[in-house]
């Protein structure tokens, strides 16, 4: 029984996982754009996290900022999340959410995240595709 538990969830995480080669930022269009994580931080307690990621293209001008607010579980869950570029902002969801912390070991997170634009926004949808992603400790302790 715990083999095929095993394969199951090897099995589950090769399915959810990104394609090595999709890039980390697209539009709507599903154009990529370069942008790069810079900041992966956060503060976990308990059963929650909550996560701040920066991106940023090469000229380092204009980062997307996501604010995420997990619920750890054997199946995670984005309790809510927004996102800013500049004037631009709005809310995420998650087309699917990994989530690959310990209990002795730092949170890493992964999933396929669409940006909407807010209501008084003129901006395109994102999609941010993030790969497996340690945060790191801002402020309390883990």
């Amino acid at each position: 029984m715990r083999s095929i538990s095993a394969i199951l969830l090897g099995l589950s995480l090769a399915l959810h996982s990104c394609a090595p080669d999709a890039p980390l930022v697209t539009d709507g269009a599903g154009t990529a754009l370069p942008y790069n994580i810079v900041v992966a931080s956060g503060i976990r307690d308990g059963y929650y996290l909550n996560a701040e990621l920066a991106l940023y293209p090469p000229n380092l001008i204009k980062g997307l900022h996501l604010q995420l607010s997990i619920q750890i579980a054997t199946q995670p869950k984005l309790l809510e999340a927004t996102w800013t570029l500049g004037a631009e902002s709005g809310s995420i969801t998650a087309d699917w959410l990994g989530f690959f912390g310990g209990q002795g070991g730092p949170p890493i997170i992964a999933g396929r995240f669409v940006l909407h634009p807010g209501l008084a926004n003129t901006a395109t949808t994102f999609i941010v595709n993030l790969p497996k992603t340690e945060i790191k400790r801002q402020g309390g302790g883990f």
